[in-house]
């Protein structure tokens, strides 16, 4: 999994060679640009409750929602550092953004729940909370998405590919994406 520095180094040399995409990295640079240093301060950890091996000789996926220990105070820090960087690079949504700031700062949003559809993909408690803020569901997603996948990437940092030896299937072997 390439770290932080090489994604951001990747999205640079992007916006040199093709410039379509000039207008857009700055924003993704902007949130590898946050993430960076703090991939391990998401609120997010991984503790297995079953046998890995198990797992992956049944070919499911390492993380099951149950596995996700959510830190209730940090979590939603973070989430609110990217909304700030949203904020600040995005060229819209401000309004919606600052809807879901809110829900976090009040603690209306279990961002554990949240985590949790993604990484089952269950779409009601995604579109049931985006109802209820009146914002757009796929932005409520990507949000809650960024921590997630920082999170099991490092998470996946422990796992070489020979302990997916035989692994078929078209997902990936980590969260089932």
């Amino acid at each position: 999994m390439p770290s932080t520095e090489q994604k951001i180094s990747a999205l640079q040399q992007a916006a040199k060679s093709s410039p379509e995409y000039a207008d857009i990295v700055p924003l993704f640079i902007g949130i590898y640009d946050y993430i960076r240093g703090k991939e391990h301060q998401t609120g997010i950890s991984v503790t297995l409750s079953h046998s890995d091996q198990k797992r992956v000789e049944e070919n499911t996926p390492l993380v099951k929602y149950s596995d996700l220990m959510v830190n209730q105070e940090q979590a939603p820090t973070f989430l609110l550092g990217i909304i700030d960087v949203l904020v600040r690079k995005g060229q819209e949504n401000t309004d919606y953004l600052q809807h879901i700031r809110i829900a976090l700062q009040n603690g209306a949003i279990d961002p554990s729940s949240i985590y949790g559809a993604i990484l089952e993909r269950r779409r009601a408690p995604i579109d049931a909370i985006s109802t209820v803020l009146a914002v757009p569901a796929p932005l409520v997603e990507y949000i809650f998405e960024i921590p997630l996948k920082t999170a099991l990437e490092d998470f996946s940092a422990g796992y070489g590919v020979d302990h997916f030896v035989g692994w078929q299937d078209g997902f990936c072997p980590i969260c089932g994406s």
